[in-house]
Formats: structure tokens, C-alpha cells, sequence
């Protein structure tokens, strides 16, 4: 069964998601950016809170978090 897709269905949020232009906190999705410090270590700038996709318009959803 294919997975509910977290925040916009489209292919361009998805891969946002990924590389942390956009980053979700609890059911809140902000733009984003990583700040490189040291080796491995890096830190998560937030931007401005979204609630629709800036590539498509459409509104955000986010998917339940599944409790361990």
C-alpha cells in the first residue's frame, strides 16, 4: 500500500523535504536551510511557517506521526 504523501503530493515538495529546504516540526512545515558547523554536525535555520506548497499552491497536510 503506498504511503499518504506528508505535506503536498507533488514530486517538487517531496524531494524539498528531503534536502531540508522545507522542514517539518510536529505538524508545521517551515522553509528551511542547514548551517554547516563541524565534520557531521550541522544546524537547522527556520525560515517563515508554510501552509501551502510554494511549488504547486496546494494546501498542506500533514501525515500522522506513528508513535513508537
Amino acid at each position: 500500500m503506498p504511503q499518504e504523501p506528508d505535506g503536498c503530493p507533488c514530486e517538487s515538495f517531496a524531494e524539498a523535504l528531503v534536502s531540508t529546504v522545507i522542514y517539518r516540526h510536529g505538524d508545521t512545515f517551515f522553509l528551511a536551510g542547514r548551517e554547516n558547523a563541524r565534520g557531521n554536525w550541522h544546524s537547522i535555520i527556520y525560515g517563515p511557517e508554510i501552509k501551502h506548497c510554494p511549488f504547486c499552491g496546494t494546501k498542506l497536510a500533514a501525515r500522522p506521526i506513528k508513535k513508537p
